[in-house]
């Protein structure tokens, strides 16, 4: 596999891991988890979503998506957006440009 395959299957194992969070979680307990993969999905993909979309990564992370259940990948408006179907709802979240996610940690 290459690196783009590597991280886009490291992606979709993350989003697994929020879709399997127990619903019966302290909601703090559950906010905390979720923001924990988000974090880490989004500093995953930041390095492909630099100006363009990297094609490659975007197809990995596609096909990686379909044979997962409740992962869902699309690019509305040109920006990758994943849809995770957790136990307590979906979730929805944007991967971030390494900018953005400078500009998320100075709030």
């Amino acid at each position: 596999m290459s690196a783009p395959e590597d991280t886009a299957e490291s992606i979709v194992e993350h989003a697994q891991a929020l879709a399997r969070l127990d619903p019966h979680m302290a909601a703090r307990a559950w906010n905390e988890a979720v923001a924990a993969h988000v974090r880490t999905i989004r500093l995953l993909g930041a390095p492909y979503v630099d100006g363009a979309v990297d094609r490659v990564f975007y197809r990995a992370l596609k096909a990686a998506s379909l044979a997962a259940d409740g992962v869902f990948v699309h690019t509305p408006g040109g920006r990758v957006e994943l849809l995770v179907d957790t136990r307590r709802g979906q979730q929805r979240f944007e991967l971030l440009a390494p900018a953005e996610l400078r500009e998320l940690d100075v709030r």
